[in-house]
């Protein structure tokens, strides 16, 4: 058994570690959830630490502590897992229907943005516009999305574009993932600081250009 000395100095150690990978992620690093997994031994540290306050209660209470973490952890999971192919969607739904009202026989649809979008969009036979690509012609469309890694427009293209439209999508529950609007973020820096967020903010924001000279 640890002594109360003991005991105040590990809780002091694990304080300090969840303060200083906080600070770490939260303003060195602007916020980006890869970083979170420093954070794992403490919680698991501290998790044992609580697990081991109910060793001395009776079995009834330590098995309700347990199904009350399990729940917890399957329901947040669960409603995650929805609300990212509730996003994931967004763009297959996207790709397969909305270009088409912009295509006809003597233009190129093009895009800017990678992941599913790109995927999507690619399967369709959309062109992707590479860096400092200044080739398409009047009548082209170039549509990007805000969210899913878009490329920037060359200063040459974007002087000869207006955007006509804007395509949104909204989600069926408020909760949000890979989405820096809402502070939700994995891979990118300044994304966010966990991988989902409370938020009403839009799924993905299209906006659809035409080629005007």
């Amino acid at each position: 058994n640890m002594t109360n000395g003991n005991y105040n100095s590990d809780a002091l150690f694990i304080f300090v570690w969840f303060i200083g990978m906080f600070i770490f992620n939260s303003w060195i690093v602007g916020g980006a959830v890869r970083w979170n997994t420093l954070f794992l031994p403490p919680m698991v540290i501290s998790y044992f630490i609580v697990l081991k306050s109910y060793s001395g209660k009776d079995i009834l209470k330590r098995t309700r502590f347990l199904a009350m973490i399990l729940f917890l952890t399957a329901l947040i999971g669960l409603i995650v897992a929805y609300s990212d192919c509730d996003y994931a969607n967004s763009y297959r739904h996207f790709a397969n229907t909305m270009p088409k009202t912009y295509k006809t026989s003597s233009n190129v649809v093009h895009f800017l943005g990678g992941a599913g979008f790109q995927y999507y969009m690619t399967e369709n036979g959309y062109r992707m516009l590479l860096n400092n690509d200044n080739t398409p012609k009047k009548g082209d469309i170039i549509i990007k999305a805000r969210i899913s890694f878009p490329r920037k427009m060359p200063p040459e293209l974007k002087n000869r574009v207006e955007i006509i439209e804007v395509v949104s999508y909204d989600g069926k529950i408020p909760v949000r993932t890979q989405n820096p609007e809402a502070h939700a973020g994995f891979y990118t820096y300044a994304g966010g600081f966990l991988p989902y967020s409370l938020s009403n903010s839009k799924l993905e924001n299209f906006d659809v250009y035409y080629v005007k000279e």
